[in-house]
């Protein structure tokens, strides 16, 4: 039976990824072995920061290595491909890539290092600590909305007469800002805020903190690690 031609879409910037991780392929069986020596739980910055200091890399180097093995496994799992079937599809759309570039060596790497790769990612499955520092990555962040950034503003209201010419009381006013993410663009929420409510949300927040201190400590003989957050470790 024939196989269908499996054809790949993505953008140019995870096309050089892969295109970089082919350049790289002689340290690649030492980035996966040392990435495999954390335990399963580990976050993905802990990891990082492991490999680059194990292996005396660049933070930035390894941070894009690990991503492009965590995209060609997600791939992977997506399209529902075996090892062979996703690096000839890559292989394909690097060969479109290295034509309309003109520079046929493009391909050339990734032909000679396709091998090690096919290699370092049957090698990442899908309880592998760098999949399940994904898998938590992307559980924390599955929220409708996602908070950016959040300040207040303190300032002055004044109250002026019937004529807009003297002023006649001031006002000290909160203003909170919370610019957040709803999965397209970026928004903004503005609420007003009295001495009460200000004394109220630091209060809101002081709980929260010291809950999420409580609950790790209940789950610190648990068999998996319990973290505040994604990553403590880079804290």
């Amino acid at each position: 039976m024939a196989t269908s031609r499996v054809t790949l879409t993505f953008d140019e910037t995870i096309l050089r990824d892969l295109i970089d991780l082919a350049a790289h392929t002689d340290r690649l069986p030492r980035i996966v072995a040392a990435a495999s020596e954390l335990p399963v739980g580990s976050g993905f910055s802990h990891i990082a920061k492991h490999v680059a200091e194990q292996l005396g890399l660049a933070r930035e180097e390894v941070d894009r290595i690990l991503g492009t093995l965590q995209n060609i496994y997600r791939t992977q799992l997506r399209m529902h491909l075996d090892g062979g079937q996703l690096i000839k599809a890559f292989t394909e759309r690097i060969e479109e890539f290295s034509k309309e570039q003109e520079n046929q060596e493009i391909l050339q790497t990734w032909n000679a290092a396709s091998g090690v790769i096919l290699e370092a990612a049957k090698s990442i499955g899908a309880d592998h600590p760098l999949n399940v520092a994904r898998k938590a990555e992307r559980l924390f962040f599955s929220h409708q909305h996602l908070l950016s950034e959040a300040r207040v503003i303190t300032d002055l209201r004044p109250v002026f007469d019937q004529a807009g010419e003297k002023v006649l009381r001031l006002m000290v006013t909160h203003t909170l800002l919370i610019d957040f993410y709803d999965g397209v663009t970026g928004r903004r929420l503005e609420i007003g805020l009295d001495q009460a409510d200000l004394g109220d949300l630091r209060r809101a927040c002081e709980r929260a903190e010291v809950k999420a201190v409580a609950l790790k400590d209940a789950l610190k003989d648990e068999a998996w690690p319990t973290t505040v957050g994604l990553d403590e470790s880079e804290a």
